[in-house]
């Protein structure tokens, strides 16, 4: 009995010590996770695979003590007893499964970042093969949608409008499956999203143009740039806005309005790429984009449907196409220039324009 006693003390002390040191990983882990802005995506993994290791440790380390004392002769219910031994049971099948899951899940994952890094090496199958998700400015939000370039515009008699049509049979948008995150699909309830690589709106017109002015700028006829930044935000699991304008210099805010964790990764060829981890609901990182450059792709490599694309100019002569297809570009001096509309998945279009000393300038429709 004295053996007994001596056994069962070392048993307790032991798990006792387990516990602890296994809860101390656990919340170092979630710490690390949590402080992290910068990061790689195989470290997210490799760290997220731990965290939930300890975690589980620290759940059926709980009821394996509680099956111990109850062999102990303590006074426990039959009831406790029976559950705690079935959770056991079930915790474990769980973490075995859980296991092979997740093991499968990064596999997919790396094959799949893989192969974008793959494309990303050519420019053109790069814009042929990325859909995605995103926000389309309305009719309504056209003038807000354009406040960073027109907010800075000098006052120039030009002010162009247009738009931009699709010819053909609209293609069918494919459904974002979110399930793969729960996070995901907690965050959106009932609401179905759609990729936005082709958006035909009810008019006729595309919507997610970059339309901006390719050539005329002459040296110092830019104004400064404006202190205010522009936004992306990653809500719902989606990048809002799916496109946007901004200056080379001009502070790109990014933030994180959803509970769990993404990444914010850029892949250019005339600016230097950033890969951002974003654990925090709240949480915000400012960048700067140094170089012109017509589209920075931005992707998440946690949610693989989530890209935006960024057109960086040195000037504010730009615009996106909203839900009617129309934009419009504002104080631009007169002058010969060169428009170009840019779609993610049929490239560009170009046209040459004039813009006179008095009026506004409504130019030909782009055709897609």
């Amino acid at each position: 009995m004295k053996r007994f006693a001596i056994i069962s003390t070392i048993f307790i002390v032991g798990v006792a010590v387990g516990f602890r040191w296994s809860e101390s990983r656990y919340s170092q882990f979630k710490g690390k996770l949590t402080e992290l802005t910068e990061i790689d995506f195989d470290e997210y993994l490799r760290l997220k695979n731990m965290e939930e290791k300890y975690r589980k440790a620290d759940e059926i380390l709980g009821k394996a003590i509680l099956l111990f004392l109850a062999d102990l002769g303590l006074k426990i219910s039959e009831d406790k007893v029976a559950f705690a031994k079935k959770a056991v049971q079930r915790s474990l099948v769980d973490s075995q499964r859980q296991a092979k899951d997740s093991k499968a899940d990064n596999a997919y994952k790396r094959k799949e970042r893989l192969k974008v890094q793959t494309n990303d090496q050519d420019t053109e199958a790069h814009r042929e093969s990325l859909p995605e998700i995103g926000n389309i400015p309305t009719e309504n939000d056209n003038d807000n949608d354009n406040d960073n370039e027109s907010k800075d515009s000098p006052s120039g008699i030009g002010f162009l409008t247009g738009k931009v049509n699709f010819r053909g049979v609209p293609p069918a948008r494919e459904l974002i499956n979110m399930r793969a995150d729960p996070a995901c699909v907690k965050a959106n309830g009932t609401n179905l999203f759609y990729n936005e690589d082709v958006v035909v709106n009810p008019n006729g017109t595309l919507a997610n143009v970059f339309v901006y002015v390719k050539a005329g700028i002459k040296p110092g006829m830019a104004p400064p740039v404006t202190s205010e930044p522009v936004v992306l935000d990653l809500r719902g699991c989606n990048y809002i806005p799916h496109v946007l304008g901004i200056r080379a210099g001009q502070t790109l805010r990014i933030v994180n309005s959803d509970s769990n964790f993404h990444n914010v990764h850029t892949i250019g060829n005339d600016n230097p790429n950033f890969n951002l981890g974003m654990p925090t609901k709240g949480q915000t990182v400012d960048k700067k984009f140094a170089n012109p450059e017509v589209m920075v792709r931005i992707k998440c490599d946690v949610n693989r449907w989530m890209n935006s694309y960024a057109g960086v100019l040195d000037h504010p002569y730009f615009a996106v196409t909203d839900t009617t297809g129309a934009f419009s570009i504002k104080g631009l001096p007169p002058g010969a220039y060169t428009i170009e509309a840019w779609h993610e998945k049929f490239g560009t279009k170009t046209k040459k324009i004039t813009v006179e000393t008095s009026g506004s300038l409504q130019i030909p429709d782009f055709v897609f």
